[in-house]
């Protein structure tokens, strides 16, 4: 069933803050070595946990996100400029945005709702609920481009490149980065999401393909029990 906005419906409380702390705890920030106006994409910005844990340390920023409870919840605390668009391969298709359901029909946090369709045969968690968002697409080659060509309202021209790519956008990071020219980003750090690595090759392939141009510099977690958080250093 299609809705104007997914909700979920365990969120719990103090959401924004549990996440901002989880940020601050998770992305190895004290590695990145960017000056405060080079431009930071956070893509999947979810409610604005990682622009709060950080943004002392930059000035231009781009926040994107394919939910648009998130995008309204992130508006009410950062002024940066939001874009309301799933990442993945291809831009200018309409996708749909589902809850990542667990155990019975209980569904997660809306840091948790994505556009994969991945479902777990074993336990059947995955995004499988009924309602669903329907979000248009944007491709890393779309936004290369647009960040070439308008200001976003920034103070300053705008970047011939991407200081830092911050990536969570729940397994789609293969389809928006695997095969992509990557060469006019910085650093790259983000979640790489276990099922990619647990049931097929993806996960392996796109960490492949990163360490073409970029040396990784930070890992943490197994990519089993546990996603991935790694941060990537352009040569």
């Amino acid at each position: 069933m299609k809705v104007d906005k997914l909700m979920a419906n365990n969120q719990g409380n103090e959401w924004f803050e549990r996440i901002t702390n989880e940020c601050a705890r998770e992305y190895p920030m004290h590695l990145v070595d960017i000056e405060p106006n080079e431009l930071v994409i956070d893509a999947g910005c979810n409610v604005g946990g990682f622009i709060q844990a950080f943004k002392y340390r930059f000035n231009r920023l781009i926040a994107i996100d394919a939910s648009l409870y998130n995008i309204d919840e992130y508006k009410k605390q950062h002024h940066f400029p939001v874009l309301h668009k799933a990442l993945t391969k291809e831009s200018g298709k309409h996708v749909q945005l589902r809850k990542y359901m667990g155990d019975g029909d209980n569904d997660t946090n809306s840091g948790n709702f994505g556009i994969t369709g991945f479902v777990n045969d074993a336990n059947n968690h995955g995004y499988r609920s009924e309602e669903y968002e329907e979000v248009q697409t944007m491709s890393l080659e779309e936004l290369l481009e647009r960040i070439s060509v308008y200001d976003w309202k920034m103070p300053t021209l705008p970047p011939s490149e991407i200081g830092l790519l911050k990536i969570d956008i729940e397994g789609s990071e293969f389809d928006f980065l695997y095969k992509k020219d990557l060469s006019k980003i910085k650093y790259i750090t983000g979640e790489f999401h276990n099922w990619l690595f647990q049931f097929s090759d993806l996960g392996v392939e796109l960490l492949d393909w990163i360490s073409v141009t970029h040396d990784e510099i930070y890992s943490d977690g197994d990519g089993i029990n546990s996603h991935y958080v790694k941060l990537y250093k352009r040569r």
